[in-house]
């Protein structure tokens, strides 16, 4: 049993829109690193591997150490919806469990990218046997960030629908980013790699899913604090 104290009216919050921002710069380093890097195919050549890596250390490098600065966005997502849900009375243990599995996707990849980033590293040293097993292990590690993510996305969804204070829309995109993330981290095997690539899209509905969410609960923020100051003013 959760003890909380309801609240009349829904609650809003500006953490799960900052959360949503902050994730999103991520496009700064895709759209500036200019580095066309991707796991080699499982059956490549260690000196085909070497080369598709070589002379991307820089690039690598910058995503890696962008990426865990503002990956960590989508925690404050999962992060800020749970304290809404308690400040309205809808607190769940659950909800401390999507915070850490958000956290352990976001954990798996920065770690991805590190492995890249080592790669290359390895590649600019002529040293082939590494890069293909950095390679081999970014690629592995990548693509078990789905699994935590898309539970923690499940996990938000379910908690939200039972406030009945979100929109039924709202509630399918974010089940069907959460649940195409679980089927995508049954799709591991590199010989179901471009199933998985496939179910990836779900990361543009995550994009919208945040967005949206962060937007409803700015503007519920943004209403009860004007609400508390005309109060403030008629008392």
């Amino acid at each position: 049993m959760v003890d909380v104290v309801r609240s009349a009216a829904p609650v809003g919050s500006r953490l799960v829109l900052a959360g949503a921002v902050l994730y999103l710069l991520e496009w700064v380093a895709i759209l500036t690193a200019d580095s066309g890097v991707l796991p080699a195919p499982p059956d490549s050549a260690p000196e085909e591997t070497l080369a598709l890596y070589a002379g991307e250390a820089g690039a690598l490098g910058f995503m890696a150490g962008w990426f865990s600065l503002v990956l960590i966005g989508r925690v404050l997502v999962v992060i800020g919806i749970r304290s809404v849900l308690r400040a309205s009375g809808h607190a769940h243990p659950l909800m401390d469990l999507a915070v850490a599995a958000m956290l352990l996707g976001v954990v798996l990849e920065v770690t991805a990218y590190g492995l890249a980033a080592a790669a290359a590293v390895a590649a600019d040293g002529g040293a082939a046997v590494a890069v293909v097993a950095l390679d081999a292990g970014s690629s592995v590690v990548n693509t078990l960030l789905y699994g935590p993510t898309g539970m923690a996305l499940v996990i938000t969804v379910w908690a939200m629908w039972r406030t009945r204070d979100f929109p039924v829309a709202l509630h399918v995109l974010g089940l069907l980013a959460g649940l195409s993330a679980v089927a995508a981290a049954l799709a591991s095997a590199p010989s179901m790699r471009e199933l998985q690539d496939t179910l990836s899209f779900g990361a543009f509905l995550m994009w919208i899913w945040m967005l949206w969410t962060g937007v409803l609960l700015w503007r519920r923020r943004s209403r009860h604090a004007s609400g508390a100051a005309v109060g403030a003013r008629l008392a």
